[in-house]
């Protein structure tokens, strides 16, 4: 029975190693989770250090985008389209999922978001905001809500032209014009 036992147990060792999803195997078109049916609330500290508060009802259509680290890099690729093609009649709100960030590098964490980002950018220090939206981690996680806080989408990952146009013509559906294009 006990080499029985010595022989599976490497083999099932194995075999749970090899199950576990890798970040490098993960395919590098978007993933879609089931992103929750309603927002409430955003709550928080910014990297200035100020309270940060955003209820439901919004003032306007609300674009939430969700990283952590690795995936913050996917984040510029969503965003700098979604304001040339709309401007201030969304409204953006950036959540950095900072928890696996250990307690004693909070402030300088903290530091290089202000050295970085001028906008307000919300920091999600346990990780809460991630599991309450369902996001996936080491992607950029885009949420378009409308302002009652009904989620009507959510794409992680890189942005395509594929995926872009779905949000466009899913915001232009909530009665937000594209803002004119100015020729140079």
């Amino acid at each position: 029975m006990k080499a029985l036992l010595a022989l599976l147990a490497p083999m099932c060792l194995a075999a749970a190693v090899f199950a576990q999803k890798h970040p490098v195997a993960q395919p590098a078109v978007a993933v879609t989770n089931r992103p929750p049916a309603v927002v409430g609330e955003f709550i928080g500290k910014d990297q200035f250090g100020a309270d940060f508060r955003m209820e439901k009802p919004f003032a306007k259509p609300l674009v939430v985008t969700l990283a952590d680290q690795r995936g913050a890099t996917q984040t510029d690729g969503w965003v700098g389209p979604l304001v040339a093609k709309f401007g201030d009649r969304i409204s953006f709100l950036a959540v950095a999922d900072v928890s696996a960030v250990p307690s004693g590098m909070r402030e300088m964490i903290r530091q290089k978001f202000r050295e970085k980002y001028s906008r307000p950018t919300l920091l999600d220090w346990t990780g809460e905001t991630s599991k309450r939206l369902n996001a996936v981690r080491r992607r950029c996680n885009l949420y378009v809500v409308a302002p009652d806080g009904k989620v009507l989408a959510m794409h992680s990952g890189e942005a395509d032209e594929a995926a872009l146009g779905k949000i466009f013509t899913l915001v232009e559906g909530l009665g937000v014009r594209p803002v004119p294009v100015v020729p140079q």
